[in-house]
């Protein structure tokens, strides 16, 4: 690749990236992410470099000049596509927490099987799921930082999460269960039993198991 080769990638990695904005990230439509993959696939095989001890490198600097759009493009690819096929390269449960540390509402709801949870249809689930997400996102959380801990009640000793807002605190706790790598159920666990303790931040538990939650 030379000078101009560079400049005509970059302006396509642009393109892509604003692309993904627009129609992805912008309208949480993360269902159209296998389409921006393949589309773009070309383009990130063009930019890769090949040598397998290099494997996750692109071609982003050339005669000192660095092509920001060519490495922002680059990471963004691997991402959706390793988020694409997660359960080829983790655990079911930890691709749950990965999705929920995102709230990504829709590779949350692909993943979970379909039935009940707790007392809850699976469509009925994601629906006050995702308003304790869109709660948590509109008080300036982005990121939903997941703390290890176990359940004291329903039952004791259980692996559960706490997952709180990266800015202001917001929180729920979950339990998860989860055998031979298939999610049997999730619910919101009320004496929940911290590894270390947490930084109150002030931004209040957030309900996700009432028909009508009490944020």
């Amino acid at each position: 690749m030379n000078h101009k080769d560079f400049e005509i990638a970059d302006e396509f990695c642009k393109e892509a990236l604003k692309k993904y904005d627009q129609t992805i990230a912008l309208t949480n439509n993360y269902i159209k992410q296998s389409k921006w993959i393949e589309d773009n696939k070309s383009l990130f095989e063009a930019i890769s470099i090949k040598n397998y001890e290099q494997m996750g490198m692109c071609k982003c600097i050339f005669e000192d000049k660095y092509y920001s759009n060519i490495s922002l493009f680059h990471k963004k690819y691997l991402q959706v596509e390793f988020e694409e096929n997660i359960l080829k390269h983790i655990s079911i449960e930890e691709a749950i927490l990965h999705f929920f540390e995102r709230m990504n509402i829709d590779k949350i709801d692909k993943l979970l099987p379909y039935k009940s949870f707790r007392d809850f249809e699976k469509s009925q689930f994601i629906e006050l799921l995702s308003n304790a997400f869109n709660l948590i996102k509109s008080r300036g959380n982005t990121l939903l930082k997941i703390t290890n801990g176990k359940c004291n009640s329903c039952l004791p000793g259980h692996k559960a999460y706490h997952f709180e807002g990266d800015k202001d605190g917001s929180y729920f706790n979950l339990l998860l269960e989860i055998e031979n790598e298939a999610i049997n159920d999730i619910y919101e666990c009320h004496h929940f039993l911290c590894d270390k303790k947490l930084e109150n931040k002030g931004g209040g538990k957030v309900s996700i198991d009432t028909i009508n939650p009490r944020f």
